[in-house]
Formats: C-alpha cells, structure tokens, sequence
C-alpha cells in the first residue's frame, strides 16, 4: 500500500471487535518505508492507529515521528490514561528511506516492540479497546468533525500488514517476517 501523507488512508474498523477488550493478546506487523524528511501532514504521522469513536480521542496509535520534529523514529502510543506523551520512542530512525520490519505485541498488560525482528523497548499497556473504536492504516483519526479530515496522514509504503490474535514470540516473529504467508495459519487474523 502506498500512501500519499495527504488523504490516503484504509479503514478496518471490523478489527475493533476481535481485538477488544484490556487483556486480549495480539500482534500487529508490517514492512514499511518512509522518508522522514517528506512526511507534510505533521511531525508525527500514523502508520496504524485505534482510537475511541469520541471525538480526537487517542487509543493505540503506531507512529513514524518525533517529539518536537519528525525525526523518523518509531513511537508508541498507548493512551487508557489522560497522559498525551509517547510510551515508547525508538533510538534507531525507521524514516530513512529503508525497509524496516515493525512488530507490536500485545501479552497481557506488557506492550513489547520489534523492529527488524529484534525487540528495541517495551511498556506497560494502559488502553482497553473497545468494539466501537475507529481503526485505521495509514492515518490517525483526528478532528473528525473537519472537512477534509484534519489527521496525521503517512506518506510512504506499508506491505505485509498481519494482524494475530495471538502473542507472537521473538523466534516467530523472526522466523517468519520474511515469509510469504499462506492465509489459514493459525492465529491470523
């Protein structure tokens, strides 16, 4: 899928009720490649995002960006509490232009983050997901209300987007990031 960073987005919304709920387990994986220095919508662009129905209201959010500019750094986001800061934000930049392995894994109450099949931070999962959350590649749901969406578009390339119900280990993740995936294995969603 090639994005834009103006308007382009993909709309799964269906998989807020499979993975609703605090405690369920999941993965979320993707190849992507970005260019950090041409992402025009903001300093923070979303890759993959689940937020509550309510009105720029943030959930899990997958982010390509940084703190004060976009500094092509992978961040985490993880907001069941009023805390608007990143949960985790990657040393290695992910927005050069490279094709870089993203793996996010939920197991229980523990957020565990890969990039390229080696795991770079973890953190403690805060947001319930509920089956009415907006849930999105591409972009973040923000200001709902405007026309044209106000939001934070990514501009670059996501491939092998899968979704598990399951909490893949290292050695799975690693075993099978670069692997052609059949459709009936067990666990995907």
């Amino acid at each position: 899928m090639n994005f834009d960073g103006v308007n382009d987005y993909v709309e799964v919304n269906a998989l807020a009720t499979p993975l609703a709920g605090s405690t369920n387990n999941f993965t979320i994986e993707f190849w992507m490649k970005a260019d950090k220095n041409n992402q025009p919508s903001s300093i923070r662009t979303s890759m993959f995002s689940i937020n509550p129905i309510t009105n720029n209201g943030n959930g899990l959010l997958i982010i390509l960006g940084g703190t004060n500019s976009q500094e092509g750094k992978l961040m985490i986001y993880d907001e069941g509490t009023s805390n608007t800061n990143a949960d985790f934000k990657s040393t290695q930049v992910i927005g050069d232009l490279n094709c870089h392995h993203i793996a996010y894994v939920r197991n229980g109450g523990a957020g565990l983050i890969y990039i390229d099949g080696l795991q770079v931070g973890s953190h403690t999962t805060n947001y319930a997901i509920q089956t009415t959350d907006l849930v999105s590649i591409g972009q973040e749901w923000d200001n709902l209300t405007t026309s044209p969406l106000s939001s934070q578009f990514f501009n670059g390339d996501i491939e092998d987007f899968r979704i598990w119900t399951t909490s893949r280990t290292q050695s799975q993740i690693q075993n099978n990031m670069n692997n052609e995936l059949i459709g009936n294995e067990v666990g995907l969603m």
